[in-house]
Parts: structure tokens; sequence; C-alpha cells
């Protein structure tokens, strides 16, 4: 992975601020030819914000805008993160973009707890994942995919969901990925009183 640079991370978000002034999506209104009223000036700050929260490394690939609203929603900082993926709604320009938005949209939506996240959101991400061979991603996934149907009492889905994400996180050596999806688990043992061993042989059936 290379470093991403403060020149190329300006360089990104001017781009992105300009997009937005061209959009709308930030109104300027001039009074008296001095002074301007910004509306919707919590957007700017979060452009600007994206610097701070940006990880050291990174594909130079990657929005940074998006890895930045990554970045929020691991601190749970969900309201900031909320507001750049609805600003970067409309702004999607590729399949890696659009796979990477829906991830940390539908990770945005089970954080925050919406009663109408159903499980296949995360299978466009899942299957982009696993064709481009992105093993963090793919598991970030798998998990979050096992997290709703855990939600939504579907244990059979869930338990074998979850395995697959400790497949995948094992081949990575992620053991961040690796505890969280035991813990899961271990929720689901918990939650049904029996094992995930047992609903492992009910899904496979």
């Amino acid at each position: 992975m290379k470093t991403v640079t403060k020149s190329s991370i300006f360089v990104t978000l001017f781009g992105h601020i300009f997009l937005l002034f061209r959009e709308k999506a930030v109104l300027l209104t001039l009074k008296s030819n001095e002074e301007i009223e910004m509306k919707k000036l919590p957007i700017l700050f979060l452009l600007l914000l994206a610097i701070a929260t940006l990880p050291r490394c990174s594909s130079p690939s990657e929005n940074t805008l998006l890895v930045a609203a990554d970045s929020l929603l691991l601190k749970n900082e969900l309201d900031s993160a909320g507001q750049i993926l609805s600003v970067m709604r409309n702004s999607l320009t590729s399949e890696q973009e659009r796979a990477y938005w829906q991830l940390l949209n539908g990770i945005f939506l089970y954080k925050t707890k919406k009663d109408d996240i159903k499980d296949s959101i995360f299978d466009f991400p899942i299957r982009h994942y696993q064709e481009n061979d992105n093993k963090r991603k793919l598991a970030l996934a798998q998990i979050y995919k096992g997290s709703v149907q855990l939600r939504e009492k579907e244990y059979a889905k869930a338990a074998v969901t979850l395995k697959e994400s400790e497949k995948t996180a094992n081949e990575s050596a992620d053991e961040e990925a690796i505890m969280r999806i035991h813990i899961i688990l271990g929720v689901l043992n918990g939650e049904t009183g029996i094992t995930w061993r047992h609903w492992i042989m009910q899904g496979n059936h």
C-alpha cells in the first residue's frame, strides 16, 4: 500500500468540493458584495474533517471521502459519517466506489438501528470483493450481513454467514475481525441457548 500524500488528499477534496458546489449541495448567497452566507456549512466542515480522519495508509485508487466515512463509522461518529455518505450518493463513478459506498451505507444503517435494513444490502459488496480479492472488506461485509440476520433472528443463516466471514478473516490473518466474529457467535449461542454448530447444520440443509 502506498501512503496517501497531503497534496493528493487536497486535490481529491478540491474536486469533491467543486462537484458539491456545481450540484448545489452547498448554496452560497452574496450579501452587499461583502458578506457570504453559507448554508449547509456542516457539509463543508465534513470535507475538511476528512483530512483529519483519513487513515495513514490507503489505496491511491480509493475515494478519499469514502475512506474518511469508513474511519468515522469505525469511531461510531455516525452523524458525520451519514452526512458524507448522503453527499456521496450521487457522485459515485465506478463499481469499486459503488461497492464501497454500499458497504459503508449498510454498516451505517445497521449501527443506526434502521428497522428496514435487509441483509441483501451487503450482497453486492460481497460479490464485488470476492471477485476483486479484497479480504478485509469482504470479511467486513460478511460480518455485518450475519449481524443483520442475527438481529432478524434468522439464526441458521447468521451462523453460516459468520463462519464464512471467519474463513475470510483467517485467510487474511485479520485478528480484529476474527475476534469480532467470535463475539457475535457467542451472542448467537447465548440468545438461542444452542451452539452455532447446530445452526450451521440447520443452515446447510
